[in-house]
C-alpha cells in the first residue's frame, strides 16, 4: 500500500538515517538480504518509513553494536530484542567479580548526564588500574560504550556528552597502551576509511594488540587508500588494520577492502573488524576477518611464530 511522506506517521530515508546514524546503503542492504526495514512509498515511490521501524532499528544497531550479527537478530521479535538488549550490561556484570557493571555502568551516565566529567575520568582511572588493560578494554570499554550509544539514542544523553565519553574513553585507552611493555612483536598500521568516523573501536583493538606485544603505528581516522598503501611501506608493517561500523556502507566497504588487498604488498596482511555487514562477504585472500577484541592474541602469536619460521 502507499502512503504519502508527508504524513506525521512516517518519516523520509533521510530522516531515518539522521534519526539512526545508519548509512543509506546499509538500510537498503538490509532490507535486500534480510527483509526489514520494511518501508512504504511515496506518490515519488521514495522509500518512508513508520516511526514503529525506526524504534526498531535503534534497538538492531545497539545489539548489532555489541556483537551480534544482523542476520542472527533481525528476524526476532521486538519484545525479544528488548530483553536481549535489556541482558547486555547484565552479562557483562556476571563476568567481573570485582565491580558490579550494572551499577558502574548507570553511575557513568548519570556523570555524564550531569556533566561532571572529571569524577567519570576518575572511576575509569580506578577501573584501569583494579583490573589491568585487557580486561577494562574487554569488559569495562565494550560495556560503557553499548550503554553510552543506548543512552544517546533514546534521548538520555546529548551530542555533546556522548561526545565527551568518546574523548574520555580514548583518554583511558592511551594510558592503558601506555602501561604495556615495549613490544617487539608484528607491526601494524591501524586507521579507517574515508567516511568512517567511528575509532573507538580501532582504539580499543589498539591498545589490545599493545597488551600481546604488538607494535602500533596509528594514522587516526579517515585516511585515503593511497596513503594507507605508502604507509604501510614507509613503515615496514607486517599489517594493516581496518575498522568498519554497522552504519558504513556495506558496498563501500567491500570495494574499499579488494581495493587495498591489491595494492598492499603481498606480504602485508589486512585485518578488518567491526559490525558493518558487508565484511561477512569478504572472501579475498590475505584479509582476515574479526569479528571480536579478544581473539587478536592468539592472531598475534600465530603470526609471530610465521614470522620467525
Amino acid at each position: 500500500m502507499t502512503e504519502l511522506a508527508s504524513s506525521s506517521a512516517l518519516l523520509s530515508l533521510g530522516e531515518v538515517t539522521a534519526s539512526t546514524g545508519m548509512a543509506a546503503d546499509v538500510l537498503r542492504a538490509w532490507e535486500r538480504r534480510y527483509g526489514f526495514p520494511k518501508p512504504s512509498r511515496d506518490r515519488r515511490g521514495r522509500r518512508v518509513y513508520s516511526r514503529g521501524q525506526v524504534q526498531h532499528l535503534l534497538l538492531l544497531r545497539r545489539l548489532v553494536d555489541s556483537g551480534d550479527k544482523p542476520s542472527r537478530i533481525i528476524g526476532l521479535p521486538p519484545a525479544l530484542l528488548e530483553a536481549r538488549a535489556a541482558s547486555l550490561i547484565d552479562r557483562s556484570a556476571n563476568t567481573t567479580a570485582l565491580i558490579g557493571y550494572s551499577q558502574m555502568v548507570e553511575q557513568s551516565i548519570a556523570l555524564l548526564e550531569q556533566d561532571r566529567l572529571d569524577l567519570l575520568v576518575q572511576e575509569l582511572r580506578r577501573d584501569l588500574a583494579l583490573q589491568g588493560a585487557r580486561r577494562f578494554v574487554l569488559e569495562t570499554a565494550s560495556a560503557l560504550t553499548v550503554a553510552v550509544g543506548s543512552a544517546w539514542q533514546t534521548g538520555r544523553l546529548a551530542v555533546h556528552q556522548e561526545h565527551a565519553f568518546s574523548q574520555i574513553l580514548l583518554a583511558a585507552l592511551a594510558v592503558a597502551r601506555q602501561a604495556a611493555l615495549a613490544g617487539s612483536g608484528p607491526k601494524f598500521l591501524l586507521t579507517t576509511a574515508p567516511g568512517e568516523a567511528h575509532g573507538l573501536g580501532l582504539a580499543m583493538a589498539e591498545t589490545m594488540i599493545a597488551m600481546e606485544g604488538g607494535r602500533c603505528v596509528g594514522l587516526g581516522l579517515e585516511t585515503p587508500l593511497d596513503q594507507i598503501v605508502a604507509a604501510a611501506s614507509a613503515h615496514a608493517v607486517d599489517a594493516v588494520g581496518l575498522s568498519f561500523s554497522a552504519f558504513y556502507s556495506p558496498r563501500a566497504a567491500v570495494s574499499f577492502i579488494a581495493k587495498l588487498r591489491e595494492q598492499l604488498a603481498p606480504g602485508t596482511a589486512l585485518w578488518i573488524g567491526g559490525a558493518c555487514v558487508g565484511l561477512d562477504r569478504i572472501n579475498v585472500e590475505g584479509v582476515e576477518r574479526f569479528v571480536g577484541l579478544d581473539t587478536i592474541g592468539s592472531a598475534i602469536a600465530a603470526m609471530s611464530r610465521s614470522i620467525s619460521a
